[in-house]
């Protein structure tokens, strides 16, 4: 059984919000990681206008690595800094840590994902979120629903696990909010790539590549943290104020 994962994360601060996040990101992670595989969490500045002098600091207070900082003038695009930064693991599975998320579900989610990552060497990404909507997947027959009509099969871990995996689009095929990868297999796909921009643009080309092409799945029907970033970004995107028990209450049951 694998007994190490690493935990990686890229920050980009240009207002105090968003220092905010962070901290709260690693921290509300740390206590809600119940599992006893061993972290070691890296974190890469790409970037960041403000709390660049603080970051290391940061750092060096929750035992994290950091890789440096990507100065401005140096900057290719975010592509590079995330090739860099999952470059930098060398265990077999890597935990992508979005740095504006909220954990509130304490369990050891990572464990039952490894095994399943085992059970399907085809599998890509397992999400440790869900959409920001309060109403649950469907069950329909054996197959799982998704709220973009994503229909998700059961793969039994194990007593207490199951995993609901399928191919689908948008945030359903590739995402960078927190999920756990088989490194080798995140590799391969950025590897070759050439893409301009800031996550975004990674994000959405990705996503049109991996659209109904890519198995990816859930663990339990469940979303253990929520988006939280309202400020300092750019684009449209949904957030959830911490303490949201409208959202805790739907996505902490459990379907297996």
């Amino acid at each position: 059984m694998q007994t190490t994962i690493t935990v990686l994360t890229s920050v980009h601060i240009n207002c105090p919000e968003r220092w905010d996040y962070l901290v709260t990101t690693v921290e509300s992670f740390k206590k809600c990681n119940l599992s006893k595989v061993r972290i070691i969490h890296k974190l890469i500045d790409d970037k960041s206008p403000q709390y660049f002098n603080e970051i290391p600091n940061f750092c060096k207070q929750y035992n994290i690595e950091m890789l440096g900082r990507v100065a401005p003038e140096n900057h290719p695009g975010f592509l590079e800094t995330f090739k860099r930064l999952v470059s930098s693991a060398t265990t077999e599975y890597i935990l992508y840590l979005e740095p504006d998320h909220y954990f509130y579900l304490p369990y050891n989610f990572i464990t039952p994902i490894i095994h399943l990552y085992e059970l399907l060497p085809e599998l890509h990404q397992v999400y440790l979120r869900a959409p920001l909507v309060y109403r649950q997947f469907v069950l329909l027959g054996n197959m799982l629903q998704t709220t973009r009509k994503t229909m998700l099969h059961k793969v039994v871990i194990d007593n207490e696990n199951s995993g609901w995996v399928g191919k689908g689009r948008g945030h359903e095929s590739f995402s960078l909010m927190p999920s756990i990868f088989r490194r080798q297999t995140l590799l391969n796909c950025i590897n070759g790539l050439n893409i301009k921009g800031g996550p975004s643009k990674l994000e959405r080309h990705m996503s049109q590549s991996w659209k109904w092409q890519k198995l990816v799945g859930y663990l339990n029907g469940q979303a253990f943290c929520y988006h939280i970033g309202a400020s300092g970004k750019s684009g449209r995107g949904n957030y959830l104020k911490i303490g949201d028990k409208n959202y805790e209450n739907v996505w902490s049951q459990k379907i297996i």
